[in-house]
């Protein structure tokens, strides 16, 4: 995901848009996730359940990151996609990304 947004900051906005998110997490210590091998499994078994919805992997990806870390709440540029799927069949994603922000990448 974050290299979703790097691109879109770069091919928007430029390097300096790039740098300044990177100190924005950097300063307000996100951390960031990085799927094990286990995880990776799971990715995969959600994807083949679902392969009919056609599920996009990054939503996926998140969908299995939400389980581990037993919340939805995410950053993300996928406004349709958070608000239509969900992890654990029911939850909710909530997106972190405040609306007016993703106005400056569009």
């Amino acid at each position: 995901m974050l290299t979703e947004t790097r691109r879109l900051l770069l091919k928007k906005m430029g390097v300096a848009a790039q740098l300044q998110f990177i100190e924005s997490l950097r300063k307000a210590k996100i951390e960031l996730y990085s799927l094990s091998t286990a995880d990776m499994s799971r990715l995969h078994e959600l994807m083949r359940k679902y392969a009919d919805l056609q599920v996009e992997l990054a939503i996926g990806w998140l969908a299995s990151l939400a389980e581990v870390l037993s919340h939805g709440r995410f950053l993300s540029t996928d406004q349709r996609g958070l608000r239509t799927y969900r992890w654990k069949r029911h939850q909710l994603f909530e997106n972190q990304l405040l609306p007016g922000w993703l106005c400056l990448i569009c």
